[in-house]
């Protein structure tokens, strides 16, 4: 340690500086520290100026001594010498900085330490702040050079301390610093890539002030990289870049060139995720704006003066911007316009994101001016309505309800509805919905009929994807919530469209969704239910189909349509039976489609069995004998294959649905004698169907046809004759519930015989009846024998005595006793 009792003098000091030579390094670090004491000591008879003097270039010189404690310790000294001497005495800069150049502005960097090279920036950035502009300025060169190796140095820190280096000299030097900004902005470049936060920012800052001191033609070469920092995972980042195009648009020398280029970054932070920094944004544009309205405020005077600030009609939740800021992106429109609508197919989601996100900003800026520019926008709108990332999607959403702000109706429709007829896609729809939703109801009411009658086109509506038909929707809806009870005058067209929707899709939310609608439009149009508004519109859609009707096949979209129509209509069915059974009757022609025949006997089954619809019929006997003789009987026949299979259970289904619920208005008796000499032929035939659910409804038909009869005095011995052979055989049916069914139905025909029946004439079939009765009374399954025995006591009323000799004969036969038993005691009673 030194001695602090010892007087330095010169020669002392030069002592200290020839050790500084000797080969040892312990003793050169020995000598550092001696100096540092030595040079700041307050025991010597030279003034500290002198001593500084006399030390100075032997301190510098050890800036590149082979030690790295030296050079520390040398810097370190150096540092103390700087903050010592007064900030007009330059002499030291003269020999520093050649040294600083030699060190870290060659073409490899001299300074191999890491911590060294560090220190050397701190040193620098130090003098930039200690020495005054005017002397700095004949180093601009050399420091530049320094600069544009450190920026890249590998070091983070090192990067980090240079960029703010940068950013001193531009602010301290900016005459010098002006024409040779250049060989710095293509480092600073560099680093907006790097993997450190805090290296990119550092970056950004100082091309904000390179570019601003500068030479104002690098904004063409760093916009790019800085727009790409919008999408940095940092918002300091983000951050930073908004500070630095904010600076720019507010202080920038030839800013007004450069707008077009600089505006987008501007407003594209407008829609950061981070909330403060979005704010930011918005407080910095305003400025922006204020101060473009003071530098033209001869030019906008008309605007300031007249332009009503507050809008009529304007999104709400969404701040206005003020009128320079308005202004300023109108006269940039022309530029910013096709360089988004390109970015917004880029093949990268972000760009697509954030372009997305600008277009939103960009038409609440431009109010109505954006009408020059959106059919250019449309353009790019539809392909990115498309796009596979949701959040483009509802950005661009959006983005047309705002232009359904600004755009009126009459001039969007002459660019929408056009393009939308040669290729619509969901997209188009999407776009569309979103700028009716916009809309002004004064003037979409104008053209409320012909946008109604256009989505109800068939090669609009009529589209099977659930995607589309969602933005179908969204369209009919955003005309029911801008309109309201204007939309009175189309709603046939709304109705059928939604109906339509309906009708095609498979998706179990859209469905929902339609019906939502529907209730929507019932209540716009003062309907106490839906009955009434599918009252109102059935009949037009039902006779639209009278037309076209004989060409459907399984997948025409009327027969999809016509199908929900009547599911969803309910009793209204009955009262246009005119109009739909000559409908039903068309497409369930034995030579139509068998798949499509079946769906549509699925359909009729479900509104047959509702009693109100057939209750509401006029004049239904017609109609009911035209749906049994020219749709169900051609159906009954039989075919082979399992589609022809099921075609007659279907048949059969409904042709039973018919008979247990008739129509009150019908004529039975007109009804009887014109369908039995064709149907009961057909029902004798389908007992012996090979689908166990044809037999079992072809016996219930006959029980109800047999009733029927019974009621109107209809019923013949010949009625008899021929059904009962058929449906004895069933009792032999491999399934037991036909079998039961086969029982219920023999109860049905004899236990209350027609008039004209003989039962002597005709003992032989009733003993035939009998006996094979009884001999099912030994039948394995309990409940048939139960079923059996209920049905011999039932038609033992055509001859007890007859049954009473029959089961005394074959009594000790039949394994039953008890059955026998039971049977005995009964006709012994009767």
């Amino acid at each position: 340690m030194p001695d602090t009792d010892i007087l330095i003098s010169s020669s002392s000091l030069s002592k200290l500086c020839s050790s500084l030579q000797s080969n040892d390094k312990k003793k050169r670090k020995n000598t550092l520290l001696e100096l540092r004491h030595s040079v700041f000591s307050e025991n010597s008879d030279m003034t500290i100026e002198e001593r500084i003097q006399h030390v100075f270039k032997s301190v510098l010189r050890c800036l590149s001594d082979q030690v790295e404690a030296c050079r520390e310790l040398a810097l370190t000294i150096l540092l103390d010498i700087v903050k010592y001497v007064p900030e007009d005495d330059v002499q030291y800069l003269t020999y520093i900085i050649p040294v600083l150049l030699q060190r870290l502005g060659c073409d490899e960097i001299q300074e191999k330490s890491e911590e060294i090279r560090l220190s050397l920036m701190e040193f620098i950035h130090f003098m930039l702040r200690k020495f005054k502009p005017s002397d700095l300025a004949c180093y601009v060169n050399d420091l530049l050079q320094i600069f544009t190796r450190t920026i890249v140095d590998p070091f983070p820190k090192v990067k980090t301390a240079s960029c703010e280096c940068v950013s001193d000299l531009a602010k301290t030097v900016p005459a010098q610093f002006y024409s040779r900004c250049e060989s710095v902005v293509k480092p600073l470049l560099q680093n907006f890539s790097h993997q450190h936060s805090k290296v990119r920012f550092a970056a950004i800052a100082a091309i904000g002030n390179v570019v601003r001191h500068g030479n104002n033609k690098c904004v063409q070469d760093v916009v790019v990289p800085l727009a790409e920092r919008l999408f940095d995972q940092a918002p300091i980042v983000r951050r930073e870049v908004c500070r630095v195009v904010g600076f720019w648009l507010l202080e920038l020398p030839d800013r007004y060139s450069y707008f077009q280029r600089i505006l987008p970054l501007m407003l594209t932070s407008l829609s950061d995720p981070v909330p403060e920094l979005r704010k930011e944004a918005w407080d910095t544009w305003h400025q922006v704006g204020l101060q473009y309205m003071r530098e033209n405020e001869k030019e906008l005077k008309d605007k300031v003066d007249y332009l009503q600030e507050e809008s009529t009609h304007y999104p709400t939740d969404v701040p206005r911007p003020n009128l320079g800021c308005r202004t300023l992106v109108e006269r940039n429109l022309c530029h910013i316009v096709p360089a988004l609508v390109r970015e917004l197919d880029d093949w990268l989601v972000d760009i697509r994101i954030k372009s997305s996100e600008l277009m939103c900003c960009l038409v609440l800026h431009s109010e109505e001016n954006i009408v020059h520019h959106v059919e250019r926008l449309l353009v790019g709108m539809y392909r990115a309505s498309n796009d596979e990332d949701n959040r483009v999607t509802e950005n661009v959403e959006r983005a047309a309800e705002f232009l359904g702000y600004f755009v009126p109706p009459e001039t969007y429709c002459k660019l929408i509805l056009p393009t939308i007829e040669d290729s619509c896609t969901s997209g188009h729809l999407r776009i569309l919905a979103g700028i009716l939703r916009g809309s002004q109801r004064c003037l979409l009411r104008e053209k409320l009929p012909q946008l109604a009658a256009f989505l109800h086109r068939p090669e609009i509506c009529q589209n099977k994807k659930a995607v589309y038909q969602v933005q179908l929707i969204k369209c009919c809806k955003s005309m029911m919530t801008i309109c309201q009870e204007d939309c009175r005058d189309v709603d046939h067209h709304l109705f059928g469209v939604l109906i339509t929707v309906i009708a095609l899709t498979t998706e179990p939310g859209v469905v929902t969704g339609a019906k939502d609608l529907l209730e929507d439009l019932r209540q716009l149009c003062g309907f106490s239910s839906s009955s009434d508004l599918f009252k109102k519109h059935i009949r037009a859609v039902l006779e639209d189909f009278t037309t076209s009707v004989d060409s459907w096949s399984l997948c025409s979209p009327q027969r999809f349509i016509f199908e929900a129509l009547l599911l969803q209509a309910g009793e209204v069915v009955g009262l246009h039976f005119d109009i739909v059974i000559p409908l039903v009757t068309t497409v369930l022609n034995p030579n139509s489609d068998g798949e499509m025949r079946l769906k549509m006997f699925t359909v009729l089954s479900t509104i047959l069995q509702d009693p109100e619809t057939l209750k509401l019929a006029v004049d239904a006997g017609p109609h009911m004998v035209t749906l049994i003789n020219d749709a169900f009987i051609p159906n009954l026949v039989w075919h082979a294959g399992r589609t022809a299979e099921a075609i007659r259970t279907a048949a059969v289904v409904c042709l039973a649905t018919v008979l247990e619920n008739p129509p009150s208005s019908v004529n039975s008796a007109y009804f009887l004698n014109t369908t039995s000499s064709k149907l009961v032929p057909q029902l004798v035939t389908l007992v012996e169907d090979s689908s166990k659910r044809t037999r079992l409804f072809t016996l219930r038909a006959i029980i109800r046809w047999v009733s029927l009869l019974r009621n109107h005095e209809l019923y013949k011995a010949d009625d008899v004759l021929k059904i009962f052979p058929v449906v004895l055989g069933r009792l032999d049916d491999i399934d037991d519930e036909v079998r039961c069914a086969a029982v219920k139905t023999l109860s049905a025909i004899f236990k209350s015989l027609p008039c004209d029946f003989d039962v002597v004439v005709s003992k032989g079939p009733i003993e035939v009846l009998f006996e094979t009765l009884i001999l099912h009374l030994d039948d394995h399954n309990d409940a048939f024998r139960t079923c059996v025995l209920a049905a011999l006591k039932e038609i033992s009323v055509i001859s007890p005595e007859l049954l009473l000799q029959k089961v005394n004969l074959k009594k000790h036969n039949l394994r039953n006793t008890q059955g026998c038993d039971d049977l005995l005691l009964y006709l012994n009673t009767v």
